[in-house]
Order: structure tokens, then C-alpha cells, then sequence
């Protein structure tokens, strides 16, 4: 879908930009206001999927082993449309809305039609 495209670009442009390329994904550079553990195990999940894919996609390990760490660029090549909605629910406001402004939208809106989106993708998925 061109919105996953556009939102994985987006998001990993506006991380890389505000945060850097290697602490975006820490619990401070996400809404303060998310629930602790939901921001913990989002990110254990996500540190999980990049270990899952050291070996599978050369840009991860090739990071990994370079740099120690893989910017947002290459990250939101290996997540899910379902990761990507559940980390963009997670973001600061001001992230989100400099996302959805993109869109003409607001962040709450774009956070809902991502959701929806993401049931209506796995609904294809299974049939």
C-alpha cells in the first residue's frame, strides 16, 4: 500500500531528524504520557524483530555490526504495517502531528485510520 510507503518514510525521516539516528528509539523520545510498559515492550518487541533480522536483511547487520545500532531508515523497512501504526501511536504529539500534517489530517484521525487499516490488512492476509 502507497501509505505504508509514505508513512514508514515519514516517520523515519522526522525520527532521524529530530532524535538522530541512533536515539530515536528511546522511552524519552516517545509520548510520556503512553502507558510505561506499553512503551517497553514496544520497544523489546522491536529490538526483538531487529535481532530476528540480523542475519536475513544485510542493511541490519551491516549496521549492527558497523555502528552498533540501525537508524529509523532501515528499521521501518522490517516492520509490520501493524508496527509501524502501534509505534506511531506512541510518538509524541508534536511527532505525530508533524506526520499527519503531511496528510492534512489530525494525529488523532491518522492514528485511528491506521488502525482500521491495519485490521482491514490483516483481514486480507487471512483470506
Amino acid at each position: 500500500m502507497e501509505i505504508e510507503v509514505i508513512i514508514k518514510s515519514l516517520m523515519s525521516n522526522i525520527l532521524a531528524e529530530k532524535y538522530g539516528v541512533e536515539d530515536y528509539l528511546k522511552v524519552e523520545n516517545l509520548d510520556a504520557e503512553a502507558d510505561e510498559d506499553l512503551v517497553k515492550d514496544f520497544i523489546s518487541k522491536i529490538e526483538k524483530e531487529i535481532d530476528d533480522n540480523y542475519i536475513k536483511h544485510p542493511a541490519i547487520k551491516h549496521y549492527k555490526d558497523t555502528y552498533n545500532f540501525v537508524p529509523p531508515f532501515v528499521l521501518t523497512k522490517i516492520l509490520t504495517f501493524d508496527a509501524i501504526s502501534r509505534y506511531y501511536s506512541l510518538l509524541k504529539q508534536s511527532d505525530r502531528q508533524k506526520i499527519s500534517k503531511y496528510f492534512k489530517l489530525s494525529d488523532k484521525l491518522l492514528r485511528q485510520i491506521l488502525i482500521n487499516l491495519t485490521i482491514i490488512k490483516k483481514g486480507f492476509i487471512r483470506t
